[in-house]
Parts: structure tokens; C-alpha cells; sequence
């Protein structure tokens, strides 16, 4: 009987306070990740958990990163010019890189695999009298709705939109807009395979 109210007793005064004091230590890392340009373009929501060795550049372009969102060791958030919207409740695995260039948005519960990379950006190479790197670039801009799950080692290039609840393979490369809401596509382009409630 004691150990039963003891119990109730914890889980329902001390154990929230415990949650508390652990999530406010994970979110206070300010230490752990880099920053280049103005705090001012940075915006966090609430409950943002940043881990070891994420870097954001800021310094020509906005981020804003909604609620409860992971972003863990080691990702790179890097603007280039653009701005870079993530929703609420959005996990960005070890290892990513999303880039601003034209412009990226990303919806809510949104779940991105580690060492995937989101390219807004393309270079222009239509002339071959000069270098590639001479002839500038065409940035379109990404976005991703809700609901989306981008699998581990995924890349998605300029002038793509990915519909809702859409899941992209482990390894794919994305290059053309995927339009079936809740359909799985995988490989190298990304192909339709079938809708997830398909048997």
C-alpha cells in the first residue's frame, strides 16, 4: 500500500519536475553548435532540441525552426542566400545538410534519415566555351509538406516538391516533384512504387 502511494506520489509531482529539469539542460547547449551571421535570423520555437556539432550560416537568409524539433549531431543548416522554414515536430537525423539557396520549406512531422541533402540550387552548364562554375546558378526553391519520411542517404534537388505523407526510399535521389499524397517512391530518380496502405 505505501509503495503504491509512493508511486502516485512520484509519477505525478516529481517525475514531471525531473522531465523538466533534463529537457531544459538538453535544450541549454548553446555551446554545442555554431552560428555564423546574426542571432537575429535564427529563430527557435519552443521545446528545439540542437545537438553536438550542428552548424547554422545565417548570414544572407533566414532560418525559423518551428516546436519540438531534433536537430541532431553533426547537421548543417546553411542558408546561401535563402531562407529555410522547418515546421513543428520535425526530426533532422546526424548527419544532413540542407541548404537555403532558393528557398526551402519543410511542413510539419516531418522525419529526415541521417546524411540526406537538400540542394535548392543548381549550377547553370549550358555553354562549354568557359567553366561550369563560371555560368552562375538557377535556384527554384524545395519544399516538403506533412507527414513526409525522406529515408537514410536521400538527395533532393532544386525545383522539387514532395506531396503529403510521402516516403522516399533510403538512398534515392530526388529530382522531379513527387505528386501521389501518401505514396512510397524509392530509387535512382525516384520512381512511384505504390501507396503505403497498398498490400
Amino acid at each position: 500500500m505505501i509503495k503504491k502511494i509512493f508511486e502516485v506520489i512520484f509519477y505525478r509531482y516529481y517525475y514531471p519536475l525531473i522531465l523538466k529539469i533534463v529537457n531544459k539542460e538538453i535544450l541549454d547547449n548553446s555551446k554545442k553548435y555554431k552560428i555564423t551571421g546574426s542571432n537575429k535570423n535564427l529563430i527557435l520555437g519552443n521545446n528545439v532540441s540542437i545537438r553536438d556539432g550542428v552548424e547554422f550560416e545565417c548570414l544572407n537568409g533566414n532560418i525559423n525552426i518551428g516546436d519540438d524539433c531534433f536537430i541532431l549531431q553533426n547537421s548543417k543548416i546553411l542558408c546561401y542566400g535563402g531562407d529555410i522554414n522547418i515546421g513543428n515536430n520535425v526530426s533532422v537525423n546526424p548527419f544532413c545538410i540542407l541548404y537555403g539557396h532558393g528557398g526551402l520549406t519543410i511542413g510539419n512531422n516531418v522525419r529526415i534519415a541521417n546524411s540526406s541533402i537538400f540542394i535548392p540550387s543548381n549550377h547553370n552548364f549550358d555553354r562549354t566555351d568557359i567553366p561550369i562554375w563560371h555560368q552562375g546558378e538557377t535556384s527554384k526553391g524545395i519544399v516538403l509538406e506533412d507527414d513526409i519520411w525522406i529515408g537514410s542517404n536521400v538527395k533532393v534537388l532544386d525545383n522539387v516538391k514532395i506531396s503529403k505523407g510521402i516516403i522516399v526510399g533510403a538512398g534515392s535521389v530526388v529530382t522531379k516533384s513527387l505528386d501521389k499524397e501518401y505514396g512510397i517512391y524509392a530509387g535512382v530518380p525516384a520512381k512511384f512504387i505504390k501507396y503505403r496502405n497498398e498490400k
